[in-house]
């Protein structure tokens, strides 16, 4: 342990990937409140996906580094490999150790082998294909959709052809959703597209930061129907997706911990019931059950 204490590799490992992890933590620590909308996830995977901690920080330097690795080891092997690492022993003083099996052996005692962590470039690798993993799993439609009518978010951050296929999107979105009608049909809807998107751009840093503490479902219910009819239906729909069930898990999991007679359980209320257990217990001839006392007065009270 001692040894394990002193290894500097082992640190600097440790350091490493605690760096690596941080941004996954913010992350989902900004995805699962309860204020965020369908247009910060795209956001917020962009972010990651291209976050320097990993090495790559624009689509151009992603799709140079992904290049076939011939290694054969990647994913949890990696990782699991990383581990061997830090409890594998070089040798042993009792050569029977070598025989035992792996518990014995753990169990034994063995001397500590300097930590040779796998180089950054591998674990930037490792953590940059999970995120391209699920980027690929949530880049849905609805998620892009979200991201051009959110007028908080820039249109340049639009990842490769995203921006170009936006148009279409939403088009397809009308037609499944039937919004259209004779009057407001494909060429309506398209001028709506064109016309928001020049608005959002030419209204530049200065317009997102006005909308930046804004809901965008607050801002297209605030928009009048003759402006964009058709995009008004399509942003009620897209930002009325949430996020995360995580708000939903823990009013679930709350209830269990805080009950209606437990939050009305205040600080006074506390030192009355301390003074009403210990003047019953001075009082009473017979041994108390505190626990039971508290949890079920009327048994207590009715013998």
């Amino acid at each position: 342990m001692t040894a394990l204490a002193q290894d500097i590799n082992f640190w600097n490992g440790l350091r490493t990937t605690v760096r690596l992890l941080d941004p996954i933590i913010k992350a989902l620590r900004e995805l699962e409140a309860d204020n965020v909308f369908v247009s910060g996830v795209y956001k917020w995977f962009r972010w990651l996906r291209f976050h320097s901690a990993y090495g790559v920080t624009t689509l151009e330097q992603e799709r140079a580094s992904s290049a076939p690795n011939n290694s054969g080891e990647g994913g949890i092997e990696l990782l699991s490999n990383t581990v061997e690492r830090v409890i594998a022993t070089a040798y042993t003083e009792n050569p029977s150790h070598s025989t035992m099996p792996e518990e014995e052996r753990l169990v034994a005692g063995t001397d500590y082998q300097n930590v040779i962590a796998p180089p950054l470039s591998e674990l930037q690798a490792f953590f940059r294909g999970k995120i391209k993993k699920r980027w690929d799993y949530v880049h849905t439609n609805a998620m892009g959709i979200a991201f051009m009518l959110d007028p908080a978010m820039d249109l340049d951050d639009f990842v490769g052809l995203d921006d170009e296929t936006v148009d279409e999107q939403i088009r397809k979105m009308a037609k499944d959703c039937r919004l259209l009608t004779p009057t407001l049909g494909i060429p309506k809807l398209t001028a709506e597209i064109l016309n928001f998107k020049s608005k959002k751009r030419s209204g530049g840093e200065a317009l997102r930061e006005t909308y930046s503490e804004s809901s965008p479902l607050d801002y297209w219910n605030a928009k009048s129907n003759k402006e964009f009819p058709l995009l008004k239906k399509i942003a009620a729909i897209v930002f009325s997706i949430p996020t995360s069930s995580a708000a939903s898990e823990r009013a679930w999991i709350f209830d269990h911990i805080h009950s209606k007679r437990r939050n009305r359980l205040s600080v006074e209320k506390v030192e009355m019931l301390a003074y009403i257990y210990i003047n019953h217990g001075s009082i009473s001839h017979d041994a108390i059950d505190l626990a039971r006392h508290q949890s079920c007065p009327k048994s207590v009270d009715s013998e």
